[in-house]
């Protein structure tokens, strides 16, 4: 538990300094380390994408798509047409390489996932963050303080009272007593951020609304981990396990808000 306080007081502050104080291409160029990083844990832990050279064929489409959100930001046009370009590279690597049509759909089916589910959606910071000038900070600071509000809530109590497990086949140390301390520390992020932004509900909304999803990205990163049969998506990050460990959260989080932000938040 130190090295997890420890490690958590030393990024922290580096993820707030990228939001406040770093010029955007350094905030792009972080945001797609992380996500090549948390994409190359996700290759090693799925079996049909075990060959070498589709990995790196793979990860650089995964770079593809991040840059490209940075550079569409929120043109759906420009979007759309980088990502089928991203989706037909796939398709025409796949037939030029693959041997043995058995393995056609889990390569193919488990590559397209990948990359929707994680160079797509963390890519989504970018027009959260960018897209209305300084009202994108706002917005992005709630995005993250109720995802790490819930992570740490839910490991606290559940390490302290937890004493119903909550998903025991998925993951059996979650319980449902961390659960519903994990949902009370993010309702205190929408609270305050009630209070201090301006009195709009949907900041308590969005706080019930992103913690649930949390909550589910959660679960289904366990669900992964459990079918490819291990605890950690690497050991990267001492005390928290990998890169993916640590992001699963915010990867259901973020594609959720994007859209409630087009909807409800207007923060200037």
């Amino acid at each position: 538990m130190l090295r997890r306080a420890i490690v958590t007081l030393v990024l922290v502050p580096i993820v707030l300094v990228l939001l406040f104080w770093a010029p955007e291409w350094l905030f792009i160029a972080a945001l797609l380390a992380v996500s090549q990083l948390a994409f190359y844990e996700y290759l090693h832990m799925s079996a049909p994408l075990a060959d070498r050279s589709r990995q790196i064929w793979l990860m650089a489409l995964s770079a593809v798509i991040v840059l490209g959100l940075g550079f569409a930001r929120s043109s759906f046009a420009t979007t759309g047409a980088i990502l089928l370009a991203a989706f037909l590279a796939l398709i025409l690597q796949v037939l030029l390489t693959l041997r043995g049509m058995e393995h056609s759909l889990p390569v193919v089916s488990t590559a397209t996932f990948g990359l929707i589910y994680i160079p797509l959606s963390l890519g989504l910071l970018i027009p959260i963050r960018y897209n209305r000038g300084d009202s994108g900070l706002s917005r992005i600071l709630f995005l993250l303080l109720v995802t790490w509000a819930a992570d740490t809530g839910a490991y606290l109590v559940g390490r302290s009272l937890g004493r119903h497990k909550l998903a025991p086949e998925i993951s059996p140390g979650k319980t449902v007593e961390g659960s519903l301390g994990g949902l009370a520390c993010s309702l205190c992020v929408g609270v305050i951020f009630f209070c201090s932004m301006e009195r709009n509900w949907h900041w308590l909304a969005g706080a019930l609304i992103l913690n649930v999803a949390g909550q589910c990205g959660d679960l289904f990163e366990s669900m992964l981990k459990r079918g490819a049969g291990i605890k950690d998506s690497s050991h990267l990050i001492p005390g928290h396990g990998g890169l993916l460990d640590r992001v699963d959260s915010l990867i259901f989080a973020a594609p959720l808000f994007l859209h409630m932000v087009r909807w409800f938040y207007d923060v200037r």
